[in-house]
């Protein structure tokens, strides 16, 4: 089985890749062109993941606890039989939520595209819900069979089957991760294209001309001959990575706007302020 912390960080690193990635494609930025590193896409999942993540191993935790509980409470005196309808009723609750997931995918999506990540997380709890419900009415059974002579027989699961379900879980969960992620980098990416005045302001001067063309990107020529500038201001830093400036001009849209990338050696200078 995958250790705790393994997934945890797989987890991490997908969840950063898949926002950067939707972030990146809302202004036209493909990720292979910024070329984070892991450590990059970890840091840049931290400040987004400590809810969902904290969930989820708040869940793994809470069901464990249940799991011991419920087989501690099926041996007591007539608590078999509500356990089997416990268990019938848990399957059910499963199934209608597999199928609700399966809904969505197959016929016709009922959630927005940024909460579409609830169409995997029906499915993970429907699978887990429908599995667990039928280990639950099983394991009823067999205490309700067992006479009152002999010991109740315990009825455990094959680890084949214990570990296909884990599998699907853990599938699911990455994919609801990456959904998750997918919506939350696009909604940071459309708050931050209405407000493009938080992004620190840029102008660049070149030596040679850049034929830099964007709304609100300003031209201007400084000196003469040799001595000669370019000067482009009307930027707004997107984010720099692997030695680029990836820049946007300040009247960027998304119907019509276009990102700008200009690698360190092509500029003499960069100037930043918080305007």
């Amino acid at each position: 089985m995958i250790a705790p912390a393994t997934l945890v960080t797989g987890l991490l690193f997908y969840f950063g890749f898949a926002r950067t990635r939707a972030q990146g494609a809302y202004f036209g930025i493909d990720t292979s062109v910024l070329g984070f590193s892991s450590q990059d896409y970890l840091l840049r999942s931290v400040d987004t993941t400590f809810w969902p993540v904290s969930m989820i191993l708040l869940l793994s935790l809470g069901a464990g606890l249940l799991h011991s509980a419920a087989n501690r409470w099926i041996e007591t005196v007539r608590a078999p039989g509500r356990a089997l309808r416990l268990g019938l009723a848990l399957a059910a609750a499963g199934l209608l939520s597999f199928g609700f997931g399966l809904l969505n995918i197959l016929w016709r999506p009922v959630v927005s595209a940024d909460r579409v990540f609830l169409v995997p997380m029906t499915l993970v709890l429907g699978v887990s819900a429908a599995s667990y419900g039928g280990y639950l009415a099983v394991r009823a059974r067999w205490a309700m069979s067992a006479s009152s002579s002999s010991p109740p027989v315990h009825h455990r699961p094959s680890r084949f089957h214990v570990g296909v379900l884990a599998t699907l879980v853990i599938l699911g969960l990455f994919w609801t991760v990456g959904d998750y992620a997918d919506g939350v980098g696009r909604q940071r990416a459309r708050s931050l294209a209405m407000n493009l005045s938080v992004l620190p302001s840029v102008v660049v001067y070149s030596r040679s001309p850049l034929f830099l063309d964007g709304p609100g990107i300003e031209v201007r020529t400084l000196g003469r001959g040799r001595d000669r500038l370019y000067r482009y201001s009307g930027l707004r830093l997107l984010i720099h990575a692997q030695d680029k400036y990836f820049l946007l001009p300040e009247g960027w849209t998304a119907q019509s706007g276009q990102a700008i990338v200009l690698p360190d050696a092509e500029a003499v200078r960069f100037d930043f302020s918080a305007r």
